[in-house]
């Protein structure tokens, strides 16, 4: 798949046609966050400079194709004569969300360009009965847990996802469970599981004088205290940065979540607004297994939308992918 995202004014490029100095530089390329999760949002910033301040930067361009992922900047000339000073630029490019793999990512301008490779991990499994962590449910959850009660195999790495009839204990009644519910339509595994992804965990209050972040591991959402994590400039709500727990939520245009599934308070909040209590209710809607999505890019129509009910979340300006 490839698609191509243009951002800001038309391009003009007159590089070509003039002589330019060799300082003209890409400084740095940061990947947010360091370590991207699959199926969360990835962003790229890019940090360059330009040869004078005759240039400047117009717009730039994303493509993802497969594992290769190219962003150029382009600049354009605006003056006859200017003074050889470097002009520093910088942006945030989003590329969206991608599969588990290793990315090369090309980045350039019209002078210089860089390479940079790096890793898109795989959410950690909450699958109930998922006994071997590799996000499905089959004969292989089984195996693994005969393997360790009876040939010293491996523990499953998540133990509460393979109590698949929930009984507090691993042994074989949970494999005799499971393959009843594969092959003898049985009944699903029971083993509790409070989140399948840290976006379940933002409802939660923080509990401790930290920065840090929301972690989904093995069905149960878990407090991370990193005192760097935070400090990217953006908030990373599917990987569970709030307010709370992350001061860059403060000034983010924010992704409303949905939460209190299944009480009368269901709906949609802001988890990165500067109310002093966190969530702030945007609007209570039957939210449950939907998802906000940015439309009608750069007209006033522009917001978060409801995937399900097709209806406006929030106006605001969400900077999703124009055209």
């Amino acid at each position: 798949m490839s698609r191509t995202v243009n951002r800001g004014l038309p391009c003009v490029w007159l590089c070509a046609a003039l002589s330019l100095p060799a300082w003209a530089y890409i400084d740095a390329v940061t990947v947010i966050p360091e370590t991207p999760v699959m199926g969360s949002d990835t962003l790229i910033r890019v940090e360059g400079g330009l040869p004078d301040p005759c240039w400047s930067l117009r717009c730039y361009t994303v493509d993802v194709s497969g594992t290769a992922i190219a962003i150029k900047a382009h600049a354009e000339f605006t003056g006859d004569a200017c003074m050889p000073v470097i002009v520093p630029y910088a942006f945030v490019a989003y590329v969206g969300r991608l599969d588990a793999g290793t990315y090369t990512l090309d980045v350039s301008d019209q002078w210089d360009s860089r390479t940079v490779k790096f890793d898109v991990v795989r959410r950690p499994s909450n699958v109930p009965g998922d006994a071997n962590g590799d996000g499905k449910l089959d004969i292989a959850d089984a195996v693994r847990i005969l393997g360790y009660l009876f040939s010293q195999g491996a523990p499953p790495p998540c133990p509460n996802l393979a109590d698949v009839n929930n009984d507090t204990k691993l042994d074989i009644s949970d494999a005799i469970s499971l393959l009843a519910h594969l092959f003898a339509h049985g009944p699903p595994p029971a083993a509790p599981v409070r989140c399948a992804s840290a976006y379940d965990c933002l409802g939660l209050a923080w509990p401790v004088f930290c920065m840090g972040h929301w972690d989904c591991v093995c069905g149960e959402c878990r407090m991370t205290c990193e005192m760097t994590s935070c400090g990217d400039g953006y908030c990373d709500v599917d990987n569970g940065e709030t307010r709370d727990n992350c001061a860059d939520c403060k000034d983010s245009s924010c992704r409303p979540v949905c939460l209190f599934i299944g009480t009368r308070s269901e709906g949609w909040y802001d988890v990165c607004g500067d109310a002093a209590d966190a969530p702030t209710l945007i609007s209570y809607a039957f939210c449950a297994g939907c998802l906000p999505e940015c439309r009608a890019c750069g007209s006033k129509g522009e917001g978060w939308y409801d995937t399900c009910s097709g209806e406006i979340i929030k106006w605001t300006d969400c900077d999703c992918a124009c055209e």
